[in-house]
């Protein structure tokens, strides 16, 4: 519509409009005596209406998205680095929050053993159960980041410090894994502007 209101205007004759530009427009325009001031003003407030009517279409179009990215594609990408995040800690043997806090040794480490199993590092077995039970669960708009049944006896006892065993059984050194990390916040305020600048 802008290339049409171009064509049309009176403003443009002075830069130089040929003849061929001015058929452009309808003959029934200047056989109705309609005046080029008017054929200005008419083209000019259909263009400004096309102008608000495609403002109005990227407007619901970007909150579109916005819900898209709230609802579904932020809890998704956000659980995955969380998960990652998490996983990670184990790799470390700590936990990460503000830097590394360092778990205290298991007690195989310092057995002398020299077979693979007494060699593993901390909270890692040979299935790594726990290390691979940290999912996360997406929902309209959240996503929750948890361990499983599969870990539910000592899952816990771990990451808060718990008391084990049975009868009085005996207290589980804290070596926390999933819990508020400043470096996990830090990850996801980025990838959220990231992702918010592609709308």
């Amino acid at each position: 519509m802008w290339k049409i209101f171009c064509a049309a205007s009176p403003m443009q004759k002075s830069q130089g409009i040929t003849s061929s530009h001015k058929r452009r427009v309808p003959r029934s325009t200047y056989q109705n005596g309609q005046k080029k001031s008017e054929l200005k003003k008419k083209i000019f407030i259909e263009s400004k209406e096309m102008d608000f009517s495609q403002f109005i279409s990227d407007i619901n179009k970007k909150a579109a998205n916005f819900r898209t990215l709230t609802d579904r594609t932020l809890p998704v990408k956000a659980g995955n680095v969380a998960v990652e995040h998490f996983r990670d800690n184990f790799r470390q043997g700590g936990f990460v929050d503000g830097g590394l806090q360092k778990w205290k040794p298991s007690k195989r480490l310092s057995s002398g053993s020299k077979s693979a199993a007494g060699n593993r590092p901390t909270l890692m077995s040979e299935r790594d159960l726990l290390f691979s039970d940290i999912k996360k669960t997406t929902r309209n708009g959240e996503v929750i980041i948890h361990t499983t049944e599969t870990t539910q006896d000592y899952a816990a006892v771990h990451n808060e410090g718990l008391r084990s065993g049975r009868g009085r059984g005996f207290q589980m050194p804290k070596r926390q894994f999933i819990g508020d990390s400043k470096e996990l916040n830090d990850k996801i305020e980025n990838l959220i502007e990231s992702e918010l600048s592609k709308i």
